[in-house]
């Protein structure tokens, strides 16, 4: 069997033309790896992995195993490992690629879905099903779970014409789908993995780290409330605060540790006289019953995150707070 086979078994193994075509960047590769370590150890760090991220095509899997094992034996004092695509467990060759590199990284969280369904950023039974697969192998991996969301761009038709992922500036779109990495289904998946995996499953690899400046990603509580062992949960609100000559703002707060969809109707005090909204909010009076403000679907209010939302001029007394809508 391949998983049987030393990295030296590997490295013997012939080169294939299409790889041998571009030796020049592989030796490029190389020599950026070795010299990345060499300054590495000059600063006194430890460096304890090589990750490859390449998604190599899925039909020359072989070749990229007789590279990576060729890398694997240059650098046999640092172990080695690769990102690997789901649908590669479906090839022959994978297991021998999955040896040769001793270890990888099953990234399963990709855009879009499969045509004629919902798209989704990692489809829980999906991953549940890689998991399994990859398990036979025998090989150690980890599983990469997405923190991030993909903005998906749309033409008048509504064909996706590009991918947003990072906050890179968007290309002309006529409009664009957001998705989420769902906290609440990806908090199920490691609960079960946490009770129940294969043996080679070694662990969980947050994809990416959360940062403030980052709109597409979660927040710190969220990825650590799951860390923690705890489902995030938003705690969304909206308040009342005074701001001058009688008037107040209208302000949503979110106090939880998970993103908080954006209710689209809010309702105001009964007692409003005046009011008026901002921020991608406006008023719209009830015939019946209280004013109410109105936005658009889809908005999310990350934790510890305050929006005004519009301000109100009241004839009663003052409260500070209303009910989450």
């Amino acid at each position: 069997m391949w998983a049987s086979r030393s990295p030296s078994d590997c490295a013997s193994q012939r080169i294939p033309a299409r790889f041998r075509r571009i030796r020049k960047l592989l030796r490029a590769v190389e020599d950026t790896l070795r010299a990345t370590l060499s300054q590495a150890r000059a600063a006194g760090l430890h460096v304890t992995e090589l990750q490859i991220d390449f998604d190599c095509p899925s039909t020359r899997l072989v070749g990229y195993a007789a590279w990576v094992g060729k890398l694997r034996a240059a650098f046999p004092h640092t172990p080695l490992a690769i990102t690997a695509l789901p649908d590669w467990l479906k090839q022959r060759d994978f297991a021998r690629l999955a040896a040769a590199a001793g270890s990888f990284v099953l990234q399963v969280h990709s855009v879009p879905g499969a045509a004629g369904t919902a798209p989704v950023l990692c489809d829980p039974a999906a991953a549940r099903h890689a998991i399994t697969l990859a398990g036979r192998l025998g090989v150690p991996f980890r599983v990469a779970l997405p923190t991030y969301s993909c903005e998906l761009l749309t033409d008048a038709a509504g064909h996706v014409t590009g991918v947003q992922a990072e906050d890179s500036p968007a290309p002309h779109a006529d409009g664009s789908l957001v998705l989420r990495a769902n906290a609440a289904e990806l908090t199920a998946l490691v609960r079960d993995w946490e009770s129940r995996r294969p043996t080679s499953l070694k662990g969980v690899i947050w994809y990416r780290l959360p940062i403030e400046s980052d709109r597409l990603n979660w927040r710190w509580p969220t990825l650590a409330a799951i860390i923690a062992g705890k489902t995030p949960e938003p705690q969304g609100k909206l308040i009342f605060e005074p701001a001058s000559s009688g008037v107040e703002d209208a302000v949503l707060e979110n106090t939880g540790d998970a993103d908080w969809a954006l209710p689209t109707e809010l309702p105001l005090p009964a007692d409003t006289t005046a009011a008026d909204g901002v921020n991608g909010f406006h008023l719209e009076s009830e015939v019946r019953g209280a004013p109410t403000l109105h936005g658009n679907a889809g908005r999310i209010l990350p934790p510890g995150s305050r929006l005004i939302c519009g301000w109100v001029r009241r004839s009663g007394a003052v409260e500070t707070t209303a009910p989450a809508p």
